[in-house]
């Protein structure tokens, strides 16, 4: 990752002329593409937390749909826990990772089937308050 991170600031160093900031571009250059996967998570996660304190069922997007069958075909495919494991440690962009032959197919027919993880709201309080 350090290594990815250097190239990308020497780049934008290189490429630098008097009108543009080079820490600019390189930050988007290096951060762009997570920081969008990054934000996308945290709206959709914020509104399925608060959908399910009113005691909906938040269904979001395609795409949030995509990213929770990811999560939990993660623990149960050796293909998708590569994708998730290069996206998390940002050696590739969430785009990269999963335009790999079969990987979004793979998850939704895992993730479908995948038991759901965590404790529910219930359990976790009567943990807490025991």
């Amino acid at each position: 990752m350090a290594l990815v991170q250097a190239e990308l600031l020497r780049d934008a160093l290189r490429a630098q002329t008097d009108q543009e900031n080079p820490i600019l571009r390189y930050e988007e250059a290096a951060l762009g593409p997570f920081n969008e996967t990054l934000r996308f998570w945290e709206r959709n996660r914020l509104a399925e937390i608060y959908t399910r304190i009113r005691g909906g069922r938040f269904y979001g997007s395609a795409g949030w749909t995509t990213a929770k069958a990811l999560e939990a075909a993660t623990p149960a495919d050796p293909e998708v826990l590569t994708a998730m494991g290069d996206i998390g440690s940002m050696l590739v962009s969430p785009e990269e990772a999963l335009a790999s032959p079969g990987v979004v197919g793979r998850a939704m027919s895992v993730g479908a089937d995948a038991p759901a993880t965590g404790l529910r709201r219930a359990e976790l309080v009567g943990t807490i308050t025991r």
